[in-house]
C-alpha cells in the first residue's frame, strides 16, 4: 500500500524547509513494512541524488519488492519510458474519444498503479474539468478489465479490498441468500452504494432491485466488480468537481513547480500540454458529465 499524496506534500516541505532535495542525507525510520507514505517517498526518492538511510526494527523493514526496485536502477530507467508512452497514449485516447487504451495490460499491476496516480496528478495541474470527464470515462472502462480479476479471488479478500477503499462493508462467514439462486458473503451500506451507482444506467443500481436489510445492500460479486468500476471514475473525477471558490491557486503552482524540476515528468507533461493544444479542441469551462 502507499499514500503518494502524502508522499508529495512531505517532498514538497523538505524543499521548502532545505532549498534543495539533490545532495542530502534523509532517513525513513519506524514502520517501513506496512508505512504508506514511506512506501510512495522511496519510490519519489528514487528521482534524486541523495543518500537515503532505511532505519526500523527488524520485524519492520523496507518490503523487497522496493528496496530490490531502488537498488536496481536499471528497472526504473527501463520502466519510466513505459509509464511516460502510456500517460501520452491515455490523454490522446481520451482527446480522440475512443473507448479502449491501447496497449492495457490489466496484469502487469505496479505499472498501473503508477500510471494511475500520474494520471489524477496531472488532471490537478491541467485543471480541466471535461479532460479530466474523458480521462474517467476511458481509464474506468479500461480498469474493468483489471477489475475482472477480482472474479477469482476470495468474497474475504474482496471484503479487505473494499474496507481499504474506505467502503462501509460487512463479512458473513455464512454466505447470506439475496434471491433464489444467488448467495453472497458481502454487503455494504446503502450510502456508499448510491455514492457508487449514482450515474449507472444498469437496473441493479436501484435500491429497490437489491435486497436489502439494517441498512446495508446485499450484491454479487459481478455486481460489485461493476460499483469498484464506477468507484474508479468517481474517484478521478473529484478533479472536475472541486469547488473553485475553495481553491488555492498557489497550491496548484507550488506542486508544478516541484514536480516539473522531475525531467521525466516535466517532459511527459509538456507532450500532453502541447497535445491538447495541437488537436485544436476547445474544452469550454463548464462540466458536463457523460
Amino acid at each position: 500500500a502507499e499514500h503518494p499524496t502524502q508522499a508529495l506534500l512531505d517532498l514538497f516541505t523538505i524543499k521548502e524547509e532545505c532549498g534543495t532535495i539533490d545532495g542530502l542525507n534523509i532517513g525513513l525510520c519506524g514502520d517501513l513494512k506496512y508505512g504508506r507514505t514511506v512506501h510512495s517517498l522511496a519510490y519519489l526518492f528514487s528521482n534524486y541524488n541523495i543518500n537515503l538511510y532505511l532505519i526500523s526494527p527488524a520485524s519492520l523493514k523496507m518490503r523487497f519488492r522496493i528496496t530490490d526496485w531502488l537498488y536496481d536502477k536499471k528497472y526504473w530507467d527501463k520502466n519510466k519510458v513505459d509509464i511516460d508512452k502510456k500517460i501520452e497514449s491515455i490523454f490522446e485516447d481520451a482527446i480522440n474519444n475512443l473507448e479502449i487504451i491501447r496497449d492495457f495490460n490489466p496484469k502487469d499491476e505496479e505499472l498501473n498503479i503508477y500510471i494511475y496516480w500520474m494520471l489524477k496528478i496531472i488532471l490537478f495541474l491541467l485543471n480541466n474539468p471535461n479532460i479530466t470527464n474523458r480521462i474517467a470515462n476511458l481509464y474506468s472502462k479500461n480498469a474493468l478489465k483489471q477489475l475482472e480479476l477480482l472474479r477469482d479471488e476470495k468474497m474475504e479478500d474482496l471484503y479487505w479490498i473494499c474496507s481499504d477503499l474506505g467502503l462501509d462493508v460487512q463479512y458473513y462467514e455464512d454466505p447470506i441468500k439475496i434471491n433464489a439462486v444467488e448467495k453472497t458473503n458481502l454487503s455494504v451500506h446503502f450510502i456508499d452504494f448510491i455514492k457508487m451507482g449514482i450515474n449507472l444506467r444498469d437496473d441493479y443500481r436501484k435500491l429497490v432491485n437489491n435486497s436489502l436489510s439494517h441498512g446495508y445492500v446485499f450484491f454479487s460479486k459481478n455486481r460489485l466488480i461493476r460499483l469498484l468500476q464506477e468507484y474508479v471514475r468517481n474517484e478521478i473525477l473529484k478533479f472536475a468537481k472541486t469547488n473553485k471558490s475553495e481553491e488555492d491557486p498557489k497550491e496548484r503552482t507550488d506542486l508544478e513547480e516541484i514536480l516539473t524540476e522531475i525531467t521525466p515528468f516535466k517532459i511527459t507533461f509538456e507532450k500532453i500540454k502541447n497535445l491538447i493544444k495541437s488537436k485544436k479542441i476547445e474544452f469550454s469551462s463548464d462540466y458536463t458529465e457523460t
